[in-house]
């Protein structure tokens, strides 16, 4: 028995290996073809074969976690890695290495800036060293895209990241008081769920 291939772009045949291969897009007829022998009748049977690109899917599994999916604090960081994933539809291979993301700021809330922290800048996110990075309040997209090519579909997909600001605690400490003349108040209590150092302004309604 022997085998052809109308499009040989799109299905090749190996008579000699007895492979057929896939090695492009488009549709063929593959042809079996049997010359008959002694006691068996000849025929020629037809396939019509279609050949589609694979395609890789992309979730992001931080998107059902919850509603608060995807809302972070500033200078919160994740790993990128762990942020998505991306498998091939049939297989379930892992592809991750065919996907390149980028960052596109939607909104931007004043510019945070803790003392010491020199690097923040006027990004709401980033990415380095395969962290994503929360930079400043504010909304902004991660996009991920594969550029496909021979083998795959291109696509592209978006998850949009929410940045908040810390919402500092302050409370006086109840623990000074009385307060008497000519005394240094101290131990107002003043903190937060960042480490840094805020500068505070204190002002009364009676200097006197």
């Amino acid at each position: 028995m022997t085998f052809s291939s109308t499009n040989d772009n799109v299905v090749a045949i190996d008579n000699e290996k007895g492979t057929i291969t896939a090695v492009g897009e488009g549709t063929t007829t593959i042809t079996a073809t049997f010359n008959g022998e002694e006691g068996w009748e000849p025929f020629t049977k037809t396939l019509e074969m279609t050949i589609s690109k694979r395609t890789a899917i992309l979730t992001w599994p931080f998107a059902d976690t919850g509603n608060n999916a995807g809302t972070y604090l500033v200078g919160d960081y994740v790993a990128l890695a762990e942020f998505y994933k991306l498998v091939d539809e049939v297989t379930q291979e892992d592809v991750s290495r065919m996907v390149s993301f980028k960052i596109e700021t939607i909104e931007r809330s004043a510019i945070y800036k803790a003392d010491g922290d020199n690097d923040y800048n006027n990004d709401v996110v980033s990415i380095e060293n395969g962290k994503i990075i929360a930079k400043n309040a504010g909304k902004a997209k991660l996009i991920a895209s594969v550029e496909g090519g021979d083998v795959y579909n291109s696509f592209v997909s978006e998850f949009t990241l929410t940045i908040d600001k810390h919402t500092p605690v302050f409370y006086w400490n109840s623990n000074v008081l009385p307060y008497y003349l000519n005394t240094t108040i101290v131990n107002i209590a003043f903190s937060t769920n960042r480490d840094a150092n805020y500068p505070l302004e204190f002002k009364t309604s009676d200097e006197t």
